[in-house]
């Protein structure tokens, strides 16, 4: 970033993102303090808001206060994230004081003089609260489904400025589904007792001769069954860790429940056979979610698939040669980007609809190649003219899907997507201070966000062509302007290595 002293109008633009980030945050921990997986991006979009009034020119009026503000929200981001836990008065304060920086800067382009009426009331009173207060307050330990989110690892997930972006369209995509969903034919699920109950009247193992019975196994010997069940198991746990591997990176069909369920049931019995009441519990458990699974939805996704990801990881931590830990399938997660990405980019389209789309098993790409926009609206209740735009654009990304095999294509065009994405961020900026100026909401920031996010969606396919998926995770946690920056560090290396393979 350039060192140079800011305006106070373009100290206004450069915090509008973090000021928003930093809001939507704070916004969710105020509903659940004890989410760790927030913690990170409070400290790095303070240290942003704190880093831009550091650049402000020092002769600027009421600069002084806006210093203290920024003080006041990194040292609350930094107590929350250093101790890994969180205090509702905590995050209480952090959310008054972007309020009063905001009331500040308003105070500020105001050309008044001093603090302004909200900060001169509340400011010293945070500061004694992070002065002191912050550290005699209790924490809110992280709870056990945090502690499973950060055992599932990093993957990507949604854009927190797809929220503001996709806001626009909320009543008319509702409002739409409700008329949908009275012309739209709806198919129960089919029933699955009777294959269950065929699986489990057929036993993998003979085990009508074995009597376990409640027998005290020596370290050696209870080594020796766990190797025995592992070679047994081994020709079982391939769809099953297929599956966990797609299922880390997104909602999954159910048709991989049918793969996997059988699998669980004769690992099962083969615990039963061998007295292993620990390892059939958690055997059990997994396989009862997974047919919990199968009969409410035709995906595994939302709390499901938290459930079923952190019961893998029991059964992983009971016996890990036979259940290994199991990464992210890159190609399961590339494919998700892309869909996910192409599908906001329809207009009316937002995270009701593409609920929909899921809940009737449409999650891969494939699903979506031959589909027929009648049978696309009947099977996810939406109304024909949208499952025809649906149908188009699906149709025209498998047309062109062939040249992005040619990464010199795809560069290339990402290269033009950058460009457009830094105008886009140039008319949210200056839609931004209008704003300020007027303060009255502008349609013109509305519009500019609208095309930012849907230039970014463009981005994350071309960077899922790429095979990126790495540089999408850090993206989606960064400001418009530090993503820009990247994806042009990004495209001058490879020109760079191009350049330097054709040089050799």
């Amino acid at each position: 970033m350039s060192q140079d002293a800011k305006r106070l109008d373009s100290l206004i633009v450069d915090v509008e993102d973090s000021t928003t980030l930093l809001k939507l945050y704070v916004g969710r921990l105020v509903k659940a303090p004890s989410r760790a997986m927030f913690y990170p991006p409070l400290l790095e979009h303070t240290t942003e808001i704190s880093s831009s009034i550091s650049l402000l020119e020092q002769a600027t009026p009421g600069r002084g206060y806006l210093v203290r503000i920024a003080t006041v929200l990194v040292t609350a981001a930094s107590e929350i994230n250093g101790a890994q836990s969180a205090t509702t008065e905590t995050v209480l304060v952090l959310q008054e004081a972007i309020d009063l920086l905001e009331a500040q800067l308003d105070h500020m382009l105001r050309l008044d003089d001093g603090p302004a009426r909200e900060v001169d009331s509340a400011l010293e009173r945070l500061e004694a609260f992070v002065g002191k207060g912050a550290a005699e307050a209790p924490a809110v330990e992280p709870s056990a489904a945090v502690r499973s989110d950060a055992a599932l690892g990093e993957i990507f997930d949604e854009d927190p400025f797809d929220e503001f972006a996709m806001s626009d369209d909320f009543l008319d995509e509702l409002v739409g589904g409700f008329d949908a969903a009275f012309d739209a034919t709806r198919t129960g699920l089919p029933e699955r007792e009777d294959e269950e109950a065929a699986v489990r009247a057929v036993p993998a193992f003979a085990t009508d001769t074995i009597q376990p019975g409640n027998v005290e196994l020596s370290a050696a010997e209870e080594h020796a069954l766990k190797e025995l069940f592992s070679h047994i198991a081994a020709s079982y746990v391939g769809p099953i860790t297929d599956f966990i591997g797609k299922l880390r990176v997104g909602p999954v069909s159910t048709t991989w429940v049918d793969l996997c369920h059988p699998a669980v049931v004769s690992m099962s019995r083969a615990t039963e056979s061998m007295g292993y009441g620990q390892l059939q519990s958690a055997l059990d458990t997994f396989g009862d979610l997974l047919v919990e699974a199968r009969q409410s939805s035709r995906v595994v996704d939302g709390d499901t698939r938290v459930q079923v990801l952190t019961a893998y990881q029991h059964l992983a931590a009971l016996l890990p040669a036979t259940f290994p830990d199991v990464a992210p399938d890159p190609n399961a997660e590339s494919e998700s980007i892309i869909l996910n990405s192409l599908l906001k980019q329809i207009k009316g389209v937002g995270r009701v609809t593409i609920g929909r789309l899921f809940s009737a098993g449409l999650v891969s790409l494939g699903s979506y190649d031959m589909a027929d926009p009648g049978d696309l609206a009947a099977a996810a209740g939406l109304k024909p003219a949208l499952a025809a735009r649906i149908c188009d654009l699906f149709r025209q990304y498998r047309e062109v899907s062939e040249l992005a095999k040619d990464q010199d294509i795809v560069m290339r065009r990402l290269e033009g997507l950058v460009g457009e994405l830094r105008a886009a961020q140039f008319e949210y900026k200056k839609a931004t201070l209008e704003e300020w100026y007027t303060h009255e909401p502008s349609r013109a920031k509305a519009r500019a966000r609208r095309v930012r996010q849907q230039t970014m969606w463009k981005v994350n396919v071309a960077l899922a062509e790429l095979g990126e998926v790495r540089l999408l995770n850090v993206l989606k946690e960064e400001i418009y302007d530090k993503r820009i920056e990247r994806l042009k560090t990004l495209l001058e290396g490879r020109a760079s290595g191009a350049s330097g393979g054709s040089a050799g």
